[in-house]
């Protein structure tokens, strides 16, 4: 289903394509990648089953493999810099799964239109998949841009990734338990990781 999902977002870019490619400033693209969050740090406090409230706080390195797979508008704003809105899916721990809406920033080392290397940074807010409060992340970057002919190109990009996931369910390792939604009177949970992506992209 994800795969029919993504294979129609890129019939479409590719189908619209020459409409967009009138004016060279405008590039809309698609994002695929993988991004794993390896240390967290929480606070959360709850209620256990008899009604006692515990206040836990919790660090420590982890792996949480997450993926993504985004579409994006960008328009350059100065020569070399381009700013971007984009959205799709993303997760961001293993229980908090959004809709980002989000703008980026990039910097490019030589024009857009050719290979090269850039800088960007940007964040997000989070629609939730599931009935939790609204998360946000962010990314500060570096990538390499590839021209495959016809205005196309792939562009290649790893970023440290910060994020404030609301999970539906958080491990607490105090009690040993699985602490839901509905138990959680207060929840901070921060994921440190990075980010691994493709994006095709069309000007």
């Amino acid at each position: 289903m994800k795969k029919r999902g993504v294979l129609t977002i890129l019939l479409i870019l590719t189908v619209l394509q020459p409409a967009f490619s009138r004016s060279s400033r405008w590039e809309f693209g698609v994002e695929w990648g993988l991004s794993p969050a390896l240390f967290y740090w929480n606070r959360v406090d709850f209620l256990t089953e008899d009604n006692y409230l515990i206040r836990s706080t919790c660090r420590d390195w982890t792996f949480q493999t997450c993926g993504l797979a985004l579409v994006h508008a960008g328009y350059e704003i100065a020569p070399q810099v381009r700013l971007s809105l984009y959205s799709g899916f993303q997760g961001i721990s293993e229980n908090a799964r959004i809709i980002p809406l989000g703008m980026q920033a990039a910097w490019y080392f030589s024009p857009m239109d050719g290979d090269g290397g850039f800088l960007f940074g940007g964040g997000a807010a989070g629609i939730p998949l599931a009935d939790v409060p609204f998360s946000w992340t962010g990314d500060l970057g570096a990538g390499y841009r590839i021209a495959l002919g016809s205005r196309t190109y792939l562009d290649f990009k790893g970023s440290f990734r910060l994020s404030s996931a609301q999970p539906v369910a958080i491990w607490e390792p105090t009690t040993e338990s699985l602490v839901r939604r509905e138990q959680m009177r207060f929840c901070r949970n921060i994921l440190s990781g990075f980010s691994l992506s493709v994006s095709l992209v069309f000007r």
